[in-house]
């Protein structure tokens, strides 16, 4: 997993205009996720959405950077990203986001 993970990151360093860097990003965010390193993962979906925004994958990584946020209690930012999520996608991550939707909205705004 670290060598798989050491060509990702080269691979988004060194090619970052290729099409395939959004989904370098996504694996990223997934692995760093899985492993509770909550900011690498919050930064490797924020550039899916911020610096791919023709991706296909904007709207899957929107659904991943609402968990994220929601693990950071920050309600307001999960709530929106994960809104935008089921506006911006189709097919089951966009039913995904729909049913997510009612357990965020029950959660505090700050």
């Amino acid at each position: 997993t670290k060598e798989a993970i050491t060509y990702l990151q080269r691979l988004v360093k060194e090619h970052p205009k290729i099409r395939m860097v959004a989904l370098a990003h996504v694996a990223l965010g997934d692995y760093f996720w899985s492993t509770k390193s909550l900011y690498y993962a919050k930064t490797n979906y924020e550039r899916v959405v911020n610096q791919h925004s023709r991706s296909e994958l904007v709207g899957f990584a929107l659904y991943r950077l609402a968990w994220v946020y929601a693990a950071l209690s920050e309600w307001d930012k999960a709530k929106r990203s994960l809104a935008e999520a089921a506006r911006s996608t189709l097919g089951p991550v966009k039913r995904r986001a729909e049913k997510d939707a009612f357990y965020f909205e029950s959660r505090p705004s700050i």
